[in-house]
């Protein structure tokens, strides 16, 4: 069996209240390449019971608890069918056919999603997997306790911290605009949950704009790919805005290019990695920008530009990246911000 091309993402199994390593990696990341080097040492051996060999690895499906105590996994529960849940354990289910994995969530419109033609999460060779495996043993579920009861071994999502990271983000651009957006024009561009597509399904630009615009802010949004009745749709929905058909018509605009975008902008946030965004005009952008001009890099796709960004009189900050030239002053945001980084996204919606 060939491995199949849809990375994998870092995770711990939970098993009775014991942290678990995961054995199932891919080719690329250090642990991966730790199990490869051991693989090419065994490729001599045969393949001892328990253990799975496919064309680069050996996985084992047993999990050793203690010194002398072995646990064979037959059933697997994931807690979470998003971005990590659902993708992983697809992938967990291709390569041992043996195991039963059970995807289980409370949204029950996510969970039919994954159980329709139109998965819920875009990846190139993921509606293959899951197809593959679907209704064999690969199963999208909203019983969870029954699920949870019937696993040997549970894998809880990362959902939760990716809340915490975009709304991080966003009261890191609040900060830096001195403290308020209220009335503030903001170019975000991209709205696409990653470049090289038009699916929006949980795309961080979502939650973000949902942030800013709880925050009185006007946005100015482009995409190259997503068509603006997609941006309404996703901004309109009563779980992201309160009062979304009087707030979204008048804070939001969507533009045909990135230069519309930035026009009498007060910052830029880039929250998709399209190529084109390395190579705008930032002087002409700068030029019909409001001072002073911010670029928050959310994805980290203007690294080898900040010095020139810098030099044109950009203020740039970005995500997991110290930039060195000294900023402009600015208070900072753990007090400031109207929405808490502890607080549910859906809190405003439910009050």
């Amino acid at each position: 069996m060939e491995s199949h091309p849809i990375p994998l993402p870092t995770t711990s199994f939970l098993l009775n209240s014991t942290l678990l390593t995961q054995f199932v990696t891919v080719p690329g990341n250090k642990e991966s390449k730790r199990i490869a080097e051991s693989n090419e040492r065994h490729k001599t051996r045969k393949t001892h019971p328990g253990e799975l060999e496919t064309a680069d690895r050996v996985i084992p499906n047993r999990l050793k608890l203690t010194e002398d105590i072995m646990f064979e996994i037959k059933k697997i529960c994931c807690i979470g069918a998003g971005y990590v849940g659902g993708p992983t354990c697809s992938i967990i289910a291709y390569m041992c056919p043996e195991i039963r994995v059970s995807v289980v969530d409370m949204n029950h419109a996510r969970i039919e999603a994954w159980n329709s033609n139109s998965l819920p999460i875009y990846e190139p060779g993921l509606k293959e997997v899951v197809e593959s495996c679907r209704g064999k043993n690969l199963f999208f579920l909203t019983d969870i306790d029954a699920a949870i009861q019937e696993a040997d071994l549970i894998f809880i999502s990362v959902i939760d911290m990716n809340d915490y990271q975009r709304r991080r983000f966003a009261s890191r651009i609040i900060g830096c605009l001195f403290n308020t957006v209220t009335g503030k024009k903001i170019a975000l561009l991209g709205f696409a949950f990653k470049k090289d597509t038009g699916d929006t399904r949980e795309s961080s630009s979502i939650y973000i704009s949902k942030y800013l615009l709880d925050e009185g802010a006007n946005l100015q949004i482009y995409d190259p790919k997503v068509p603006k009745e997609q941006i309404i749709k996703d901004l309109s929905h009563p779980s992201i805005i309160h009062d979304a058909s009087d707030v979204v018509p008048s804070s939001v605009t969507i533009c045909t290019d990135a230069y519309e975008a930035c026009d009498g902008a007060h910052a830029i946030v880039i929250c998709t990695e399209w190529d084109e965004f390395k190579v705008l005009d930032y002087e002409r952008i700068h030029e019909k920008m409001l001072k002073p001009a911010f670029i928050f890099d959310g994805r980290r796709v203007l690294d080898d530009l900040h010095s020139k960004l810098q030099r044109l009189g950009f203020q740039v900050e970005t995500i997991g990246k110290k930039v060195t030239q000294q900023r402009i002053p600015f208070t900072p945001t753990a007090d400031v911000s109207k929405f808490s980084l502890q607080d549910s996204p859906f809190k405003k919606v439910s009050a």
